[in-house]
């Protein structure tokens, strides 16, 4: 291929798929083969197996807006719903050093 990879993509049974040249420990392939030979299944099919359980483990968690929570209705009070951030910040350890 241009980049220099060995893949090819070529389709089975109405799928694309790639074939690659991996390097792999050789205790991990025979292992890899004994379990698809006792399970009557192909190397292909267990490698795929594996590949999809570790990335389903590891997969990165989809980000989600930041709720803040509300209490009450209709958001900031009155005095603080055009104030900026120094302001209500202010207020609040004002009031909070003057409960001390």
């Amino acid at each position: 291929m241009e980049d220099g990879t060995l893949t090819r993509l070529t389709v089975v049974y109405g799928r694309p798929t790639v074939k690659t040249t991996i390097d792999i420990a050789d205790e991990l392939l025979k292992r890899a083969q004994q379990l698809a030979k006792r399970e009557g299944s192909t190397l292909r099919a267990v490698l795929e197996e594996g590949l999809r359980l570790v990335l389903k483990e590891r997969r990165t968690p989809v980000s989600r807006p930041l709720r803040f929570p509300t209490f009450g209705k209709g958001g900031l009070n009155a005095e603080f719903r055009e104030a900026d951030w120094e302001r209500i910040r202010t207020t609040i350890y004002s009031e909070a050093t003057q409960k001390e």
